[in-house]
């Protein structure tokens, strides 16, 4: 798809047409600046084609299949597609990324589905950056995911690493693209709930998208170098039901007990991916300290990627800082 986008580079995508640009220039004096300017592309495209007398026309009109060539209505919205991996069809040929508003969403979309290939200053390939990670793993409201997030944005600021943002809860959603299934699982891609113009002028660079671990520019090395997943274990206010006996029921691979260091005695402390660690704080009624969480982590310092069971609840103190939380309101917007 790479190469074809290279080939494409001067042609315009409008749903099954694509009109080469150089021959089409002259057709612009028959309209007024104004309406160039606020023109969407694809009304324009069209009404300069249809303007033209057939027997006249330079613009050459080639209609292409439309279950290869599919509009982004088509792919995605109507296709259920929100993640790569979601409905795999391997017979689409070039995705046109349209029926979604804003430069920013196009490309999100594209990197959550693996279809952006710009590594622009080692985005995706620098085997130096730390990243970490969390999951939405029972269903919250969309007050609680809000704070689990606001956490991890802060977590990633104290201990300079990048966040892989989570997949998220469905709202009652009005994506097309979204699967709604019940099945208590989340399904929505973060562009979804929040405005990524927003997100991406005051963390640009500071977090990724859901599958940046999957896509293949990523090294291995960083994919292999990845912390047990630790855990908070006591959280009464952010969920009706008991955590730990979810965790357990779902998502425990190996339950170890709080000690005041990182321990598994499974393993005999030495950690695998495989491992899950109890936090010993209790956060149901206050956040830990920003230094003590810090000095404990250090364990894991020298993972690729530090792994959280759930982040939401009193994990961190966000008025501590009131210069983060003027980024947090300001570049963490719900639509």
């Amino acid at each position: 798809m790479h190469q074809l986008h290279k080939q494409l580079h001067n042609f315009e995508l409008q749903g099954m047409k694509v009109v080469k640009q150089e021959e089409s220039h002259y057709l612009q004096a028959s309209f007024s600046k104004t309406f160039f300017f606020h023109c969407i592309d694809q009304i324009c495209l069209n009404t300069m084609r249809n303007s033209q007398p057939t027997s006249r026309s330079s613009i050459k009109v080639k209609v292409l299949d439309y279950t290869l060539f599919p509009t982004g209505q088509k792919y995605f919205n109507m296709g259920h597609r929100m993640f790569a991996g979601d409905n795999p069809d391997n017979r689409t040929v070039l995705v046109h990324n349209n029926f979604i508003v804003g430069y920013e969403y196009k490309i999100y979309r594209f990197k959550e589905h693996l279809l952006w290939y710009i590594d622009s200053d080692g985005y995706y390939s620098n085997t130096k950056a730390k990243y970490l990670s969390f999951d939405n793993v029972w269903s919250l409201s969309a007050r609680e995911e809000h704070r689990a997030l606001n956490n991890a944005l802060y977590l990633g600021y104290v201990l300079n690493r990048i966040l892989i943002l989570p997949k998220f809860f469905c709202y009652n959603c009005s994506e097309k693209m979204c699967p709604q299934i019940p099945d208590g699982r989340p399904h929505c891609s973060a562009y979804v709930h929040y405005s990524i113009n927003s997100l991406e002028h005051v963390f640009g660079g500071k977090y990724r998208e859901h599958v940046f671990l999957k896509n293949p520019m990523v090294p291995k090395q960083v994919k292999l170098s990845l912390s047990p997943v630790i855990v908070f274990d006591t959280v009464k206010n952010c969920s009706g039901s008991s955590p730990a006996t979810y965790i357990s029921e779902k998502f425990l691979l190996m339950r170890v007990f709080e000690n005041s260091e990182p321990h598994c005695p499974i393993c005999n402390g030495s950690f695998s991916s495989n491992c899950q660690v109890s936090a010993p704080f209790n956060i149901s009624s206050c956040p830990v300290k920003t230094e003590t969480l810090k000095a404990w982590l250090e364990t894991f310092s020298d993972y690729s990627v530090l792994r959280f069971q759930h982040l939401c609840g009193n994990i961190v103190d966000l008025n501590s800082d009131p210069d983060f939380e003027r980024k947090l309101t300001d570049g963490v917007r719900f639509h």
